[in-house]
């Protein structure tokens, strides 16, 4: 918690909201039709769930004749909202949500075309990447990498082309020593998608696979750098839940 302040209310110094959960010192007062403000700051760390988070509180008082009175909180501005002097009807008594900023982003790959066997003893191979914000805030320094030395060997491979489709490529990648598909400063809004083509001429020799393939995307939002292995297909988040970094959503392609 980083503070409790009010407006008219002497708030409770000890106020925790786990071990100790009265906002409010003893012995405050409220006249009859009176307002008063009580604002809550709270750090949270939500981790890999960013929400929404349901928070309600609960207002209890005493009348002069020793009348116990409680409410609790709706979600808004107006305690009463139909007016009518009764905020403990159905309706006016709805949690506050509350849901995170939560950068993510997710990346898919298929084999494109069955590889072109060119008769002497070389095919290619075409790739067709997608990578797609799935978060809620915009992500920078958009990135791919693949590592072909890692699928078909080193000295086996030669990167015919590369293309991409809202996204910039990296004109020195060979998937050798340089590994990044895309170039420096690519962002994608929320929700936007970029694709990459990539062929491929391989010299298998006696080994005709499978041969497994996985490109690797990052992007930073909000100060948060984000990662997920390609999976295979066309779709980065297959169950639509905008997390793609989940079991079954990892596939390597072949």
């Amino acid at each position: 918690m980083n503070s409790i302040t009010s407006g008219g209310f002497t708030v409770n110094a000890g106020y925790n909201g786990s071990t100790v959960t009265q906002m409010l010192a003893a012995g405050n007062t409220l006249a009859v039709g009176a307002v008063k403000t009580i604002t809550l700051v709270v750090t949270v760390t939500p981790g890999a769930s960013s929400g929404p988070y349901n928070n309600q509180a609960r207002a209890d008082a005493q009348s002069p004749t020793g009348k116990f009175t409680y409410d609790f909180s709706d979600n808004g501005t107006d305690p009463d909202p139909n007016g009518n002097g009764d905020p403990t009807e159905s309706g006016e008594n709805d949690p506050t949500p509350v849901a995170f900023v939560r950068p993510a982003i997710g990346a898919a790959k298929i084999l494109e075309l069955a590889p072109v066997n060119n008769g002497d003893g070389t095919y290619d191979v075409t790739y067709s990447l997608v990578v797609q914000n799935l978060g809620d805030v915009a992500l920078s320094n958009v990135q791919l990498t693949d590592d072909l030395n890692a699928t078909f060997g080193a000295g086996k491979f030669t990167v015919l082309s590369k293309n991409a489709t809202g996204l910039t490529v990296n004109a020195v990648y060979n998937g050798d020593t340089n590994i990044d598909l895309l170039g420096a400063g690519n962002t994608l809004v929320v929700g936007g998608s970029g694709t990459v083509t990539l062929v491929v001429r391989v010299t298998p020799g006696s080994n005709l696979g499978p041969y497994n393939n996985q490109a690797f995307a990052s992007g930073t939002g909000s100060g948060i750098t984000v990662t997920d292995p390609s999976d295979l297909g066309t779709n980065p988040d297959p169950d639509g839940d905008k997390n793609a970094n989940e079991t079954g959503e990892n596939d390597p392609t072949r």
